[in-house]
């Protein structure tokens, strides 16, 4: 799963970068090392609070997870969203 995400990610990301004409291996350089970067401050989300919004920025709908949210105003942010 994980090297299906991988994969496809290289393609979007490379396929921007052939259009502007850009070098692939430069291309492929600096996309592992930042998410070299990526790997080394990110979080796993637990059980507690948290709001996850995926493939919001498609354009196509996206969705938004929510779980153990509660109180008026992180309500309010929700309804927002």
């Amino acid at each position: 799963m994980m090297k299906r995400l991988l994969k496809e990610i290289f393609a979007l990301k490379f396929n921007k970068v052939l259009t502007m004409q850009k070098n692939f291996e430069v291309g492929s350089q600096d996309f592992t090392t930042r998410l070299a970067n990526y790997e080394k401050v990110y979080e796993p989300v637990d059980e507690g609070s948290y709001i996850k919004m995926i493939d919001m920025a498609s354009g196509h709908g996206g969705q938004i997870q929510v779980n153990n949210i509660s109180g008026y105003l992180p309500g309010r942010i929700v309804f927002f969203l």
